[in-house]
């Protein structure tokens, strides 16, 4: 989860530091650096995502008593 929040981090910060002048709408330099922002983003939100179902598959392997509680956490969750 570290490792998620640094890359977030970095992301945030790379596009902190970009100067932009709002009132110059010739150059659509922010909108493809947010599109590229919203991409990272999700690329981050998926590996997240893909990571949580990973540890809870670890789990079920190894805890066969309680697959059922752990799949209707998510599906309540995700619902």
């Amino acid at each position: 989860m570290e490792m998620m929040a640094s890359r977030f981090q970095v992301v945030v910060t790379a596009m902190r530091k970009k100067p932009y002048d709002y009132l110059d709408q010739r150059k659509m330099d922010f909108d493809s650096d947010f599109d590229e922002f919203k991409r990272a983003i999700q690329e981050l939100h998926v590996s997240c995502y893909a990571g949580t179902l990973y540890a809870v598959r670890q789990n079920i392997k190894t805890n066969n008593d309680e697959p059922i509680k752990v799949i209707r956490q998510f599906v309540v969750y995700y619902t």
